[in-house]
């Protein structure tokens, strides 16, 4: 069924006539287009288009460019608006004549409309006799002006002088990387991105420090080992370290968990981590012979493959640049054995090598590992190679006599296969920097206990096998690495003196031929055989932490997986001695931070000692203590700037960036003087303009909550406390902040500021402007702010007896002299009742900066007057301080200027003037 869209527009924001019409759909039922719709309405401002007009169609913007291909739906379910909306421009058209003071301020929606709203967006009063559809029906919401597309929140982070603590993304959720293989020990979490930031704790935090060494896993007989090395940017106390929320100090995890921190507050490194590695995880089963299964024949290939594609293949492995070691880690997830007949079994590995570039394959010895026949368990072995020479006295390999779990034989030469067809295929011969002569092909336990062996650069232990490869002969760099591996043999067949399994000689990675077969010399049925590549690593032998610029927690694991670690940890900066920033400490005061961050070691650029503002931030530092401020937070990747206002924001103020680099404080400021006058006298160009956000009823308010061991927590704060109201909650993140009562008290502030911060005053000023800084108080006095406003500079001072009595102006102002209310003689004769009894006072710009004067006056008639006199006379001051020429503001008394904060000051080089913009000191925030 097709429906009528409604569309609705105002001549002005906020006033004139309401336009409102109906579209219907054509006799196809289709609708006009949204260009179409503009060109056809008849009230429309003939500039719409041109003053960057906007279309929403149930709120949502159309782009201009897509006006003429966008139609309304008539058709559905839901009900279909569209509202027109006009910019809101300043006095020239353009804001005030200079730059944009917020964003948020640019457009404001003229009409809202939104359809598909339960109960309508407009009252069905606003439409009495238009068939509009049920959906306007009993509405009670109201016609109503929309603020800006952005919450307060929002609008608060883009146009507030004192900003809420948020920083613009969130810190320290750095992805977990690979665990480096399904191991007994692994270390995870915690990933640091090549280039990135080290995390840095402000005050006090829990937080997951960066992994400065990824973890690496080494295999140490039976077990896995895991180590990895954790650090904080700068110095920090470190306490209850976790893993997964599991404090893993506890005495339980000794046996399991070995735990070094370092501070970085003594200039020391940490020990017990040696080296670092790259870890990638393989999980590669190694190709083996593919066989026939039929009546047990577990010997023969498989015929329906080429038998260069049915033996076992090579895999290809590739090192990191330069590294000493080169681990390759083995993984028999099935054992090694045949349960149907038990003896002990052996497995043979061919590794060859060549420098990335070059095209010749370099032979290691070929490496045989075995298996005791009654451990039927999986287990892992690896394969390494190492830039280093041999030891000058090599380890013994493990007994190759008795029932051995070990990498048992390296033989630097294998013959080729004898007595067979084919005849003469296999053989192996590794290079020669592994032979001491001819002969002594193998290194056994029997060979190296008899000094019969002319092996050299290979060790065997039970659970590696090291290749050592000389720098000197093998250029460090990035090496490709290929392994293959033999069928699994019964170690009892093979004769490791002259390398022959039965007899003849046979190939233990290749076939023979027999009845028109290829075949392996042995059944292997029901063998349990099968190895993986878990991971490799590349290896350097160097401390992984090589500055003591760090705090680092060092741990190394085994027998159990390690989660993300996280760390209580404290920031140490330099604090206040009373003559300097000299004591080394932890505290959670803003000031000291905010100082460090500007002049500190852990930045890139400190600024000189000369260009700070210390006797400010030692006042900032002495009200947080006693406002009870504080900051805690986690930084990492963020701009000076992003810090600084982060911390600025938490302790009430915001950066200053002048002559001297500071905070401006937000405070009561009753009691305080402005610190300059601006009245049309020295001020042109004078505009406001105000952002109308939404209001919210509340914050939704996210943060890390302290006492909940530093996990994110949630606190709703109404705008109305005693009237709660949930229908419009806006959500804001407070970083900086770890208590329920700070961030009540904030959230409170940024309602308020909400609500009487977000008018902007702006005009330009001369030298006048020099006087003030962004986030001093000032007078502003100009008669677009009050009725009775009065502005001009002094003429004469008339004195009597040491008093000044009374001023000359050079122009005329406004002085009421009016009976009160009950002095009146005829309330009907009085011009303007509401005049009755008011008194004026004059806001007095004293000269060379000795501040501001604030008198009461009167006159000798009502109405505009150049001569005034002081309800009470008062000491002369002398003609240093008051004298002609000091400027003036004169209005109802208490309010002779408006109170305001500079927000924003723009210089003009060019003619020595600038662009001054004002916010509201808005009081009320402090009571």
């Amino acid at each position: 069924m097709s429906k009528p869209v409604s569309v609705a527009w105002r001549e002005r924001p906020f006033d004139g006539a309401l336009h409102y019409t109906l579209i219907e759909p054509d006799v196809a039922g289709a609708m006009p287009t949204i260009a179409e719709i503009v060109e056809r309405l008849p009230d429309l401002p003939p500039a719409f288009c041109a003053i960057g007009g906007q279309v929403r169609v149930n709120g949502d913007l159309v782009p201009r460019a897509a006006w003429a291909r966008v139609r309304p739906s008539a058709r559905g379910r839901a009900d279909v608006s569209i509202t027109l909306h006009v910019p809101i421009r300043g006095p020239s058209g353009g804001g005030g004549g200079g730059k944009q003071t917020a964003a948020i301020i640019a457009t404001i929606a003229v009409l809202l409309v939104a359809a598909a709203v339960s109960g309508g967006a407009l009252g069905g009063a606003a439409f009495a006799g238009l068939n509009l559809g049920a959906s306007f029906a009993g509405g009670a919401i109201g016609a109503q002006v929309a603020g800006a597309a952005i919450g307060i929140g929002g609008a608060l982070l883009i146009a507030a002088l004192f900003k809420p603590p948020s920083l613009s993304v969130a810190n320290n959720q750095q992805k977990a990387p690979a665990a480096g293989g399904d191991l007994t020990a692994a270390l995870q979490g915690n990933a640091l991105s090549p280039g990135a930031a080290v995390p840095r704790v402000i005050g006090t935090m829990r937080v997951f420090p960066a992994v400065l060494s990824p973890p690496l896993t080494e295999l140490v007989g039976e077990n896995f080992y895991a180590e990895a090395v954790y650090g904080l940017a700068g110095p920090h106390v470190l306490a209850n370290i976790e893993s997964d929320g599991v404090d893993i100090t506890d005495d339980s995890f000794r046996n399991e968990i070995t735990l070094e921190t370092q501070e970085g507050l003594l200039n020391t490194r940490q020990t017990l981590v040696t080296r670092q590695g790259h870890t990638d995880s393989i999980n590669l089963e190694m190709s083996q012979a593919q066989l026939l299964q039929v009546n047990s024949q577990g010997v023969r290939y498989d015929t329906n493959l080429k038998i260069e594609d049915a033996v076992p293949q090579w895999h290809q492995l590739v090192t990191r640049d330069s590294p000493d070691e080169f681990w390759i880690g083995l993984g028999f997830p099935s054992g090694l054995s045949k349960p149907a007949n038990a003896a002990d079994r052996n497995i043979a590995f061919r590794v060859r090598f060549r420098l990335q570039g070059t095209s010749t394959w370099i032979n290691a010895p070929e490496l045989h590992v075995s298996r005791d026949a009654t451990l039927l368990s999986p287990f892992a072995k690896e394969i390494r190679l190492k830039w280093a020479k041999l030891p000058s006295v090599p380890a013994d390999p493990p007994d190759s006599t008795g029932a051995t779990n070990g990498w048992i034989y390296a033989f630097k030469h294998v013959p080729t296969q004898s007595g067979t067809t084919p005849a003469g295929i296999g053989g192996w011969d590794a290079d020669a920097s592994f032979s001491l002569g001819a002969g002594g092909d193998l290194l056994s336990s029997v060979t190296a206990s008899n000094n019969t062996s002319n092996v050299t650069n290979i060790e065997l232990f039970t659970d590696r096998a090291i290749i050592y490869l000389d720098p000197a002969t093998f250029t460090p760099g990035v090496y490709e690495v290929q392994i293959i591996r033999s069928w699994s043999y019964l170690r009892s067949g093979l004769t490791a003196s002259t390398y022959a399994y039965g007899s003849p000689t046979l190939d233990l990675f290749g076939y023979q031929t027999s009845s028109g077969f290829n075949i392996i010399g042995e059944n292997v049925t029901g063998v349990y055989d099968k190895v993986m590549v878990d991971r490799v690593a590349s290896v350097w032998l160097q401390n992984p932490v090589q500055s003591s610029d760090f705090a680092t927690i060092s741990i190394r694991v085994t027998k159990r997986a390690l989660g993300q670690v996280s760390v209580l940890a404290s920031g140490y900066v330099a604090d206040w001695d009373g003559s300097g920033w000299n004591t080394v400490t932890t505290t959670s005061n803003p000031a000291p931070h905010f100082r460090d961050v500007l002049g500190g070691t852990l930045g890139g650029s400190p600024l000189p000692a000369a260009l700070i503002d210390d006797a400010g931030l030692v006042a900032w530092r002495a009200a947080c203590n006693s406002l009870n401020y504080e900051v805690n937070a986690v930084v990492e990747g963020k701009t000076y700037i992003d810090v600084l206002n982060l911390i600025a924001s938490c302790g009430y103020a915001t950066l200053r960036a002048s002559e001297t680099w500071g905070v401006v404080r937000d405070k009561d400021r009753s009691a305080d003087t402005p610190v300059q006058i601006f009245t049309p006298r020295n001020m042109s160009s004078f505009s406001w303009t105000k952002a109308f956000t939404r209001q919210p009823t509340g914050f939704r308010c996210s943060y890390i909550n302290a006492d909940l061991n530093y996990i994110a927590d949630e606190e709703i704060v109404f705008a109305d406390d005693v009237n709660q109201d949930a229908t419009y909650l806006e959500s804001i993140s407070y970083d900086g902040l770890t208590t329920q009562a700070e961030v009540i008290a904030r959230a409170e502030y940024d309602l308020g500021q909400g609500q009487s911060r977000l008018t902007f005053y702006s005009g330009e000023a001369d030298l006048d402007a020099l006087v003030c800084q962004r986030g001093d108080l000032v007078g502003v006095q100009h008669d677009v702010l009050a009725a009775k406003a009065g502005f001009a500079r002094i003429k004469s001072v008339q004195t009597s007896g040491g008093n000044v009595t009374g001023l000359t102006f050079e122009g005329t102002t406004t002085v009421d002299t009016e009976s009160g209310l009950f002095s009146a003689a005829h309330l009907f004769t009085a011009p303007h009742i509401f005049d009755l009894g008011s008194r004026t006072g004059v806001a007095i710009r004293l000269l060379n900066g000795n501040g501001i004067l604030v008198k009461e006056i009167t006159a000798a008639a009502n109405g505009e007057v150049q001569t005034v006199t002081f309800v009470t006379p008062f000491a002369d001051p002398g003609r240093l301080q008051l004298d002609a020429d000091c400027l003036c503001a004169i209005g109802p008394l208490g309010t002779e200027m408006r109170r305001l904060l500079v927000y924003d000051i723009s210089p003009k080089p060019a003619d020595f003037t600038a662009t001054l913009t004002f916010v509201d000191e808005a009081p009320e925030l402090w009571i």
